[in-house]
């Protein structure tokens, strides 16, 4: 049974009840407590006829449940800050409604309904899990993940009063990231999106504990002289992979492949001007490619430099093979990695090292055949194109060191790439009462 299954079990009534018991136990003002009692109290009298115009969100009963949960687990502190006071200053300073402390467990909030909520959510929020093979616009991604979260589930205080429905665009944090966010929760459906920025059915899979006896740690097989958290890594989901694939699935390859590309353009140019960060990698990107286009004008040049990485990493796989060939070294070398390693990450034992050193020095044969291959002339002019194309496409999103990056026209043409994917979704409806369901 699913977790929502579960909770619409409880009667929405106890909600009230419960909240107010746990505050009973909290040492938060009055102030706290009635504000905290009158999010509540929004949320359920609106969230019915959200969830009618809304459709594809989480249910009533679970988004109560969690709100509750996370006030009772994570809230320690919640300082109410007047408009215009001196206190104000610290808010204002920021630039933002409110100041979350993850560690503390403290909020600093004005005394409103919705700025409240979305400091909630913004205390139970973590790290969304993104590949490393995704570092480059990984910062970006993360950002319209959590942003558009946040934006989008205080929708039903926010926009929603009981009476009419109106989209208040002067409170959304920021408008671009919200159709960033909307077009992937149309697109994909709010279950996968959830899935993916809380990490819940993972958080549900049970830890591996690998046993202590090496024999027995033997019959790991392939996993064998694998850390438990490299054993984690190894069984994590690549959810951009699992997005792309669904995307396909829905609306072919090829508007697929259009929409990624642009919402991908479209997140590197939002998340340089929200993050340094983010604009420091994508500008080292691209001086990188630069560089490499640079040296392939002068094919002796490029050539020499390929000889010379070889002739580092044939240095490397030597010191590898001088360990392995030798128990005494072997032994001192796993001496003296774990003396620099903290208890959690040291070594299990000397053939776990020969195992490491093996896979390292696999890795390191793979990178010379890429450096052989590099040097043939047919693979130089691909790579040549494929570093042409990747300038192409850094020079669309036009990030420039200490200008923001024009990002309204990259989002203009996202919106031509979701338009299409949304008019296919259209098409393949068989009835009406399909498109109402819609997420419009």
């Amino acid at each position: 049974m699913s977790k929502e299954d579960i909770f619409s079990k409880i009667n929405l009534k106890d909600y009230n009840n419960i909240l107010e018991n746990i505050l009973e136990q909290k040492a938060f003002s009055e102030d706290v407590k009635n504000l905290l009692l009158s999010m509540l109290y929004k949320i359920e009298n609106g969230y019915e006829d959200y969830e009618t115009v809304k459709v594809n969100v989480i249910s009533k009963k679970y988004f109560l449940k969690k709100i509750v949960q996370i006030i009772k687990e994570e809230c320690k502190e919640i300082k109410l800050i007047r408009p215009l006071s001196e206190e104000s200053k610290i808010l204002e300073e920021s630039q933002t409604n409110y100041i979350v402390e993850k560690e503390n467990g403290k909020i600093i909030v004005y005394p409103n309904e919705r700025m409240l909520l979305e400091a909630i959510i913004t205390l139970n929020q973590k790290e969304i899990p993104i590949e490393e093979d995704y570092h480059l616009f990984s910062t970006s991604l993360e950002t319209i993940l959590q942003k558009g979260q946040r934006m989008n589930l205080v929708e039903v205080i926010r926009d929603f009063n009981g009476w009419s429905w109106d989209i208040t665009t002067s409170q959304i944090e920021n408008k671009n990231i919200n159709i960033l966010y909307q077009n992937l929760l149309i697109l994909l459906g709010n279950s996968f999106l959830q899935t993916w920025i809380t990490g819940e059915e993972k958080q549900n899979e049970d830890e591996i504990d690998l046993p202590n006896n090496e024999i027995l740690r033997s019959k790991y097989n392939e996993n064998f002289g694998m850390t438990k958290e490299e054993m984690q890594e190894e069984n994590k989901i690549d959810y951009l992979q699992k997005a792309q694939e669904i995307l396909i699935e829905k609306y072919g390859k090829e508007k697929a492949e259009k929409f990624l590309i642009q919402f991908i353009k479209t997140a590197l140019a939002i998340g340089s001007n929200e993050s340094k960060k983010q604009k420091e990698i994508i500008l080292e990107r691209q001086k990188e490619i630069g560089q490499k286009l640079e040296e392939m004008q002068d094919n002796k040049t490029y050539l020499e430099n390929l000889s010379k990485a070889k002739k580092q990493i044939t240095k490397q796989i030597k010191q590898i093979d001088t360990l392995l060939n030798d128990e005494k070294l072997l032994k001192e070398e796993y001496e003296t990695r774990n003396s620099k390693l903290p208890n959690k990450k040291k070594i299990f034992s000397v053939s776990h090292l020969r195992i490491m050193l093996e896979k390292q020095r696999e890795k390191h044969l793979k990178e010379i055949k890429e450096n052989n291959k590099q040097m043939e002339p047919k693979e130089f002019v691909k790579t040549k194109k494929e570093l042409e194309q990747k300038k192409e496409f850094y020079e669309e999103i036009g990030v420039q060191k200490g200008k923001r990056t024009n990002e309204n026209k990259l989002v203009e043409n996202l919106q031509r790439q979701f338009l299409e994917c949304f008019l296919q979704k259209i098409e393949k409806a068989e009835t009406k009462a399909q498109i109402r369901k819609y997420n419009i």
